[in-house]
């Protein structure tokens, strides 16, 4: 494995992974804590890839993260996704807002076209 292939796999990997897990979390949390109105009680950041008592990684597939003293907390992960949605949905509007549409601008310039005259082929 060259020298190369190993910086890029555990140095910038993990440095990419904790900048977008962090930037991610972030969102969702402000973005749930807008809609919710702070109801929904979310995991820390540095609880992501843990699982509920007796079950493993592959079999848990909750969104709740089951605290020792029974309180329910939304996962980490889950959290992230939602930012990542928030993101999409601003990428969308962005989008929609700025986006030239092109029937209404076709329209519009014929709109003040003359009509083309008519044209007998035997004259």
């Amino acid at each position: 494995m060259p020298i190369g292939e190993f910086i890029g796999e555990v140095l910038l990997r993990g440095v990419f992974e904790v900048i977008f897990y962090t930037f991610f979390y972030y969102t969702g949390a402000l973005a749930l804590w807008i809609l919710t109105l702070g109801q929904i009680r979310l995991a820390a950041l540095g609880s992501i890839e843990s699982t509920n008592r007796n079950k493993n990684r592959w079999t848990d597939w909750s969104v709740w993260l089951h605290k020792g003293d029974g309180r329910k907390v939304l996962k980490a992960e889950c959290t992230c996704l939602v930012g990542v949605f928030v993101w999409i949905a601003i990428g969308f509007s962005a989008y929609f807002a700025t986006r030239e549409d092109n029937q209404s601008l076709d329209k519009a310039t014929h709109d003040h076209l003359p009509l083309p005259r008519e044209s007998n082929p035997g004259e």
